[in-house]
C-alpha cells in the first residue's frame, strides 16, 4: 500500500515551512484522506455493484474533492459527502470512526444475544481478512497502519503543539488507530469464535463495572447494555469466584514501582514532562521530560543530568509509539524511519557514552 497524502514528504513541508502543526487540524485530515481513498477505491475495484455510476467517473470525482485545496480546508469533508451522495448506494458508507467501536449503540436482551453478535462480528473480520486487499476495510486499516508509522516521526521532538499533544494524538487518535492497526491474527478471531460457540468464553458486555459480593464471596460484573429491561442502568450481573486483570498496566513514570525511578525522582535528578492544553493548564505527561539526542533527563530544576541517559518507554512523552519500536529493516513494502528509531536511539547514545 501507498499512502497518498499523509506521506513523509508532505509532513516534512510544515517543517520546511516553519510551521508547528496541530493533530487535529493539519495532520489528521491528510491521514483520513487516505483512509477514504482505500476504502472507496477498493470498494469501486472489488464490489463496483455498490457504485451507482462508472465506478471510474466516482473515483475522479472523489481523487478532486479529497486534493488538498489551500482555500477549502475546512470543506473538503462537505465536498467528499457531495460526491458520496451521488455516485454511492448508501449502504456503502464508510464510517470510519464507527469501525473502533462495532457495538456503539447497541443493546442486547441477554448475554446470549451478546454472544451471537460477537461471534457474527468476529468472523466478519476473519472473513475480511482472507480477502486481503479486494475487502475495503481491512485496505482502510491498512491506510491506518501505514500513517501511523508516517506520523510517528513527524510527531516526535516537538514535532506538534503539545495542545494537540494531548488532546488530538493522546486523547484520541491514538485509542482508536491502536485499536484497529494492531492485534492478533484472523485465525484468532475463528479461534475465539469457536470457544464462544462452544460455550467456554462468554462476554460481560460493553462499558462494564466490576464489583465484589463479600457476602456471596464472589466477584460481579455487569453491563448497562446487556439484559437491562429498566432505566436503572443495571444489567445482567456475572459472578465468579476468582477474577484475572490482564490488562497491561498504563505505563507513568510518575507511577511506578522501579526504585531506580523512584529514587531519581525523589533527588530531583528526573522530572516528569508536562504539556500545556488549549485551556493553558499543565499537566503530566507519562514519560520523562528529556534534552533531545541523545536523550538526557532534565531535573527537577530544568538542568540537564549529565551521565544519565533515557532510552525507551520513558521518552513516551516526546516520541509517539516509538518507545520500543526496534524493528529491522524491512525486506519488501515500504521503509518508515519510526520503525527503527529505538535502534537510532541507542546508538547515538553508545557514542555518546564513546564519545565519538
Amino acid at each position: 500500500m501507498t499512502l497518498r497524502y499523509c506521506t513523509e514528504s508532505a509532513l516534512a513541508k510544515f517543517a520546511e515551512a516553519g510551521i508547528r502543526p496541530a493533530f487535529d487540524h493539519d495532520l489528521w485530515p491528510l491521514l483520513h484522506r487516505d483512509a477514504l481513498w482505500a476504502y472507496y477505491s477498493t470498494l469501486a475495484r472489488s464490489q463496483p455493484g455498490a457504485i451507482l455510476t462508472a465506478p471510474k467517473e466516482f473515483l475522479t470525482a472523489l481523487e478532486e474533492a479529497l486534493r488538498p485545496h489551500a482555500h477549502s480546508a475546512a470543506k473538503w469533508e462537505d465536498l467528499v459527502d457531495s460526491v458520496l451522495d451521488v455516485h454511492l448506494r448508501p449502504a456503502h458508507r464508510l464510517n470510519l470512526l464507527g469501525l473502533a467501536a462495532p457495538l456503539a449503540g447497541r443493546s442486547f436482551a441477554s448475554r446470549a444475544e451478546l454472544d451471537d453478535a460477537v461471534v457474527d462480528y468476529l468472523l466478519d473480520d476473519a472473513r475480511r481478512s482472507a480477502l486481503g486487499e479486494d475487502d475495503p476495510v481491512k485496505m482502510t486499516i491498512g491506510a491506518l497502519h501505514h500513517g501511523r508509522a508516517v506520523l510517528k516521526t513527524a510527531v516526535a521532538d516537538g514535532g506538534i503543539t503539545d495542545e494537540s499533544w494531548v488532546a488530538g494524538l493522546r486523547g484520541w487518535f491514538e485509542a482508536f488507530v491502536e485499536g484497529l492497526a494492531s492485534g492478533p491474527p484472523a485465525l484468532r478471531a475463528e479461534q475465539l469464535a469457536a470457544l464462544v460457540r462452544a460455550g467456554v468464553v462468554r462476554f460481560v458486555g460493553p462499558d462494564p463495572k466490576f464489583g465484589v459480593d463479600r457476602k456471596a464471596k464472589a466477584f460481579t460484573a455487569v453491563s448497562p447494555w446487556v439484559g437491562n429491561t429498566t432505566d436503572d442502568a443495571a444489567g445482567e450481573v456475572v459472578n465468579a469466584v476468582a477474577m484475572v486483570e490482564a490488562l497491561a498496566p498504563a505505563n507513568k513514570v510518575a507511577v511506578n514501582e522501579s526504585p531506580l525511578l523512584e529514587q531519581l525522582l525523589a533527588e530531583g535528578l528526573v522530572r516528569p514532562r508536562l504539556m500545556m492544553t488549549v485551556e493553558g493548564s499543565p499537566v503530566p505527561t507519562s514519560g520523562l521530560d528529556v534534552a533531545p539526542h541523545p536523550y538526557r533527563p532534565l531535573g527537577a530544576n530544568g538542568s540537564v543530568t549529565e551521565g544519565l541517559y533515557v532510552l525507551g518507554l520513558q521518552l513516551s512523552a516526546v516520541q509517539w509509539g516509538t518507545a520500543i519500536a526496534a524493528e529491522a529493516r524491512q525486506k519488501s513494502g515500504p521503509v518508515y524511519r519510526s520503525g527503527q528509531r529505538t535502534l537510532r536511539d541507542a546508538d547515538e547514545i553508545a557514542r555518546a557514552v564513546l564519545g565519538r
